[in-house]
């Protein structure tokens, strides 16, 4: 590494991690003064915060105060409901979603994916564990002598 022509006045080096005494960040000074205010909410608190306040519904001559969210929902199945083509597909696919995210179905993987997930997880090092074979269901038409009737 080639000498600096001027080196630093505390005798130390300059180099990676080491920058000049003169250009280094002073104690109690942000490096990014022009930052993100204190208080400033993102986008995901004030929907948050919206969807989680109660409005007045009426339903079947009832009051109720019920979350916005809840709300939103209740009017696009009214809507589903009246016919709208649009509604009725949006809410079956909402609700077919969240139906399957309840993590307890059994999801039928091929031998093939099943292959090459090994491969891919042999290659990073993870050897993963084996499934449980699936038994033979013995074939009923069959008979118990190996199926010749």
């Amino acid at each position: 590494m080639a000498k600096s022509k001027n080196p630093p006045p505390d005798g130390g080096d300059i180099g990676y991690g080491r920058p000049p005494v003169h250009s280094r960040f002073k104690p109690g000074v942000s490096g990014n003064p022009g930052g993100r205010k204190k208080g400033v909410r993102n986008l995901k608190t004030e929907f948050e915060e919206v969807l989680e306040r109660t409005v007045e519904i009426n339903e079947n001559g009832k009051k109720q105060s019920v979350p916005l969210l809840r709300a939103l929902i209740l009017r696009w199945a009214q809507e589903a409901v009246k016919g709208d083509t649009r509604a009725i597909e949006r809410i079956l696919d909402r609700w077919d979603r969240y139906q399957g995210t309840a993590g307890d179905e059994d999801i039928d993987v091929s031998d093939e994916d099943v292959a090459l997930i090994e491969r891919a997880l042999n290659r990073r090092g993870k050897v993963p564990k084996k499934p449980a074979a699936k038994k033979a269901i013995p074939d009923a038409d069959a008979g118990e002598e190996g199926g010749h009737v």
